[in-house]
């Protein structure tokens, strides 16, 4: 597996590999010229992933503890392993290193102790001190942009129903500004040259591919380079609107609803007249849905289907509370926020009643066989 690139060392990169023990990804120095690898970090701990600083030193360890929660480690002063940041179960899935400072000596973490969504704070291994960066309104943090040899932290993103980018750094305000005046869909800084002058942008959209673009920063503009799939090209996909359906017991679920084209020709989100329905639901029950090109959606809507997917509770990303609601209730409110889905459609007149199916895999394949068995008349099929 991949662990790290550093700008200080171009021709060399950090990989794990299990040829020893395969429980366990060691750590080797790999020459991209000549395929040599030199051990760096032999996983004696029963380490599941390391944290690597530029000059390709082990700084942090992450090991999981047997209640299922995640122990941050690093080196005391004899060179032994140490516990820094110790992670309870709740907090496991929204709190989790982003990186190393420039130096080696401060960590990027993207934490939720003690506080609902998760925050950027910068922690220093030595003292231990946390300095807050950001801490996410409506959502998780849910990306960081940084400098790529300072590893100044530039803009951080936050997404509840589509993802917005709040510059942390003056100097790319005005470059986020520009990129989201001239481009349709949610973006990613993806790459970016030594200098910080040219950057490589993917924009998500809902009803085509990803585009990749060049933005160069002293022209403010981005120009247009191609996209991961030629194949959707020019065809006629239907769009992808955001919803927050309320729950029984007052929850906000963000979901997403996509109707073929022909019964929303205004794309207001609104057809015509109530359809026939599928209601998608996602795996997990940790995974989520988000905003962009959905494969579904787009097979759904094209034959006619009101298409709505649902980010029910327990899906990560809006915070641990909304995460652990989940804790105890497969078949009870989980289920609950997928009926209350159907009821929603039905009351705005996105659905026809009697003509409502339910599908989906992994969780989501659990949660059609839950329709099926305790809401039986609820779903046609």
């Amino acid at each position: 597996e991949l662990v790290h690139a550093s700008p200080k060392a171009p021709t060399a990169m950090v990989i794990g590999l299990n040829d020893r023990d395969e429980r366990l990804h060691d750590l080797y120095r790999v020459d991209l010229t000549t395929g040599d690898r030199k051990l760096i970090e032999k996983n004696e701990g029963g380490f599941v992933g390391y944290v690597v600083d530029d000059d390709f030193r082990a700084k942090l360890a992450l090991a999981f503890t047997p209640k299922g929660g995640l122990e941050l480690k690093t080196h005391d002063a004899k060179g032994a392993w140490e516990t820094l940041v110790a992670v309870g179960p709740e907090d496991s899935l929204a709190t989790s290193p982003v990186g190393l400072d420039r130096g080696g000596n401060k960590l990027l973490l993207q934490d939720s102790r003690g506080r609902d969504k998760s925050a950027l704070v910068e922690l220093s291994l030595a003292t231990k001190q946390a300095e807050m960066l950001y801490e996410g309104k409506k959502a998780d943090v849910s990306g960081v942009m940084r400098h790529p040899t300072t590893k100044k932290v530039q803009a951080v993103a936050e997404t509840f129903e589509r993802t917005v980018w709040t510059a942390i750094d003056p100097a790319v305000k005005v470059d986020l500004d520009k990129l989201d005046a001239a481009l349709e869909g949610d973006v990613e800084v993806v790459s970016k040259s030594l200098d910080d002058l040219h950057w490589i942008v993917a924009e998500s959209r809902d009803d085509g591919p990803r585009r990749y673009h060049h933005y160069d920063r002293k022209k403010k503009s981005p120009t247009f380079l191609f996209v991961d799939r030629d194949s959707l090209e020019g065809v006629p996909l239907t769009k992808m609107h955001p919803r927050v359906i309320p729950s029984r017991d007052g929850l906000e679920l963000v979901s997403y609803l996509s109707l073929p084209k022909t019964s929303d020709p205004d794309l207001d989100g609104k057809p015509a007249a109530p359809l026939p329905m599928v209601l998608f639901v996602h795996g997990g029950p940790w995974g989520r849905d988000d905003w962009g090109y959905h494969p579904y959606h787009q097979g759904l809507a094209g034959r006619g289907h009101a298409g709505p997917s649902l980010n029910y509770r327990g899906r990560t990303g809006l915070g641990k509370r909304f995460t652990n609601l989940a804790n105890g209730e497969w078949a009870g409110k989980m289920h609950d926020d997928l009926i209350d889905a159907v009821g929603w459609a039905v009351k705005e007149q996105v659905a026809v009643p009697d003509k409502v199916a339910i599908m989906g895999g992994s969780y989501g394949g659990y949660a059609t066989l839950v329709g099926l068995t305790f809401t039986p008349k609820q779903f046609a099929c």
